[in-house]
């Protein structure tokens, strides 16, 4: 009787292990959910962050290795660059290759060097806001100052420099990437680079505005050490100044 009741109260307990179970059977499987979605919440971002410093780490070297390889010309061009700034630059004499406002500029000055009078330079040199940078000793009325300097006491002669340093011929110096802004034109074309390779044909050109003892000097310096006429490709007169 006592083995039979032990046997009834086993399989009951089987019997009813299911009924009582199902009731937190939910919540059980909520429980399992969160703890899942708390590790892929710790995990994933740690994934994701590994993954960001990898890639930002790959994309570092390989713009270090773009700017290796750009730097490679560069550094076999110095040496080029250094023997082109050696040579006499350069002539240019057509005015189709300048922009237009260096172009109206040069115009102005010309229309003042064909009018005869010095004071018809004032056009050109305010036609930019700014005035251009001139020697110190010309002070702030340049007109005046050429007139009284003048060997003629009218400043025709300053207008017969201005005509050699034009029929010279100019030079196109880059000074950056911004062809507008950085490009800059300068007469005569000497004052842009040496003088070390002059040719007999342009110590003539030079002879007509500079005197053979400052040709010689300038020969065995390789600089020019004249008046030189400086206008950006934007049209601005920077300057008309004796090279030092």
């Amino acid at each position: 009787m006592t083995m039979r009741r032990s046997w009834w109260w086993t399989v009951s307990l089987v019997l009813a292990l299911p009924l009582v179970h199902a009731p937190f059977a939910p919540a059980l499987a909520a429980s399992k959910s969160q703890q899942a979605l708390d590790f892929s919440r710790t995990v994933g971002p740690v994934d994701e962050a590994h993954t960001t410093r990898k890639r930002l780490q790959l994309r570092t070297a390989a713009n270090h290795q773009r700017r290796k390889d750009a730097q490679a010309p560069a550094k076999r061009g110095k040496a080029k660059r250094a023997t082109a700034k050696a040579k006499t630059p350069q002539r240019r004499t057509s005015l189709d290759g300048l922009p237009l406002p260096v172009r109206t500029i040069v115009d102005h000055i010309r229309d003042a060097i064909g009018s005869g009078n010095i004071k018809h330079m004032k056009t050109a040199i305010e036609w930019n806001e700014l005035p251009p940078e001139f020697d110190a000793e010309v002070g702030d009325d340049p007109i005046s100052h050429w007139t009284k300097t003048s060997a003629d006491g009218a400043g025709r002669t300053m207008l017969a420099l201005f005509a050699d340093l034009l029929d010279a011929g100019y030079a196109r110096v880059r000074g950056g990437r911004d062809i507008e802004n950085g490009t800059m034109y300068v007469w005569p074309y000497f004052a842009a680079g040496s003088l070390k390779g002059l040719t007999p044909a342009q110590e003539v050109q030079l002879l007509r505005f500079a005197s053979p003892a400052d040709v010689k000097a300038m020969k065995r310096d390789g600089r020019y050490r004249g008046y030189a006429i400086t206008i950006a490709a934007d049209g601005t007169w920077h300057s008309f100044v004796k090279m030092k």
